[in-house]
């Protein structure tokens, strides 16, 4: 008997080290062989006592390692699913860590150049057109000429505005006055 249990202690020992690991690091694995150990210890205690020593223990057995193999299952998902998601961050984050990386190209830095120019240009030109007509009704005042309309004396000047997008707006300035009024307001038309 001692050369059989020999030879079961040398066969055991490879298998019981799932027995030396800790909680975390159990597999599924792991727990099929723990039970395949407890099973092989059930059958020698029914050789040796008989069928009805262990008749209440089994069910037991059979639950407790149910239980840790789900506990064992659901630990891998939520750790795998977790690997997954730090997966995911890194690669959304790893282009917006780089403080440096540029936000614009090239190309679209110089369009919005181009039309912040072709704006500020627009603008000086209202602002030109603007005044003359302020000068014309600061004129007609001075010289005391009854004023009814700004622009019935000159043509009213026509500016084609375009932006960088491909649009073309034409602006027509037309000064508003009355006699009564010293200030003059720019309509669009």
């Amino acid at each position: 008997m001692e050369a059989s249990e020999q030879r079961d202690a040398s066969h055991a020992k490879p298998t019981d080290s799932c027995f030396d690991k800790t909680f975390s690091s159990l597999t599924v694995d792991d727990v099929y062989e723990i039970a395949k150990l407890i099973g092989a210890d059930v059958e020698k205690l029914i050789d040796g006592y008989g069928k009805e020593s262990v008749v209440g223990l089994v069910p037991k057995i059979v639950k407790v390692l149910e239980l840790l193999e789900r506990y064992n299952l659901s630990i891998e998902q939520k750790s795998n699913s977790r690997r997954q998601a730090q997966a995911r961050e890194a690669n959304q984050t790893g282009d917006q860590k780089d403080p440096d990386q540029p936000c614009f190209t090239k190309k679209e830095v110089r369009d919005i150049i181009f039309e912040r120019n072709e704006l500020k240009t627009n603008l000086f030109l209202l602002q030109e057109e603007l005044n003359y007509y302020q000068r014309k009704l600061i004129k007609a005042k001075m010289l005391g000429i009854p004023v009814n309309e700004c622009s019935n004396r000159s043509p009213l000047k026509r500016h084609t505005l375009s932006s960088h997008r491909g649009h073309t707006a034409t602006l027509g300035c037309s000064c508003l006055c009355t006699v009564h009024t010293t200030s003059c307001t720019l309509a669009l038309v």
